[in-house]
């Protein structure tokens, strides 16, 4: 499947919604790679679906906006493969946060705003 291009769109999230993740593209809302919205100070518990068959995962990069460290906040199991679900959980304090698929840096990622 060819990734379909990030349109600039903004999808809200609350807890208990679905992150699909794909080949290679995040779906939020029938958006691709969306700016996320979500409530500032809220906890949020998402699914994280592996719909397409490579193995992906979700990280959102803390407060420092780096990848990779120990702020970061990533899906758990850290490792979906094709067809499997995990979650991912978290409660961010207002700001734009980036998010990405580990394993697909350049096509899958986006940004959450906190307000």
């Amino acid at each position: 499947k060819a990734a379909p291009a990030g349109g600039g769109a903004s999808v809200a999230l609350e807890s208990g919604g679905t992150i699909i993740m794909d080949d290679n593209f995040f779906d939020v809302g029938g958006e691709s790679n969306p700016e996320i919205q979500v409530p500032a100070g809220t906890a949020i518990e998402a699914t994280a679906e592996n719909a397409g068959a490579a193995i992906h995962n979700l990280r959102i990069a803390g407060p420092d906006g780096k990848y990779n460290t120990n702020d970061d906040i990533v899906s758990d199991p850290d490792a979906i493969t094709g067809g499997a679900t995990g979650t991912i959980a978290f409660n961010l304090t207002a700001g734009t946060y980036l998010y990405q698929c580990d394993f697909h840096t350049e096509q899958m990622k986006g940004e959450i705003v906190a307000q």
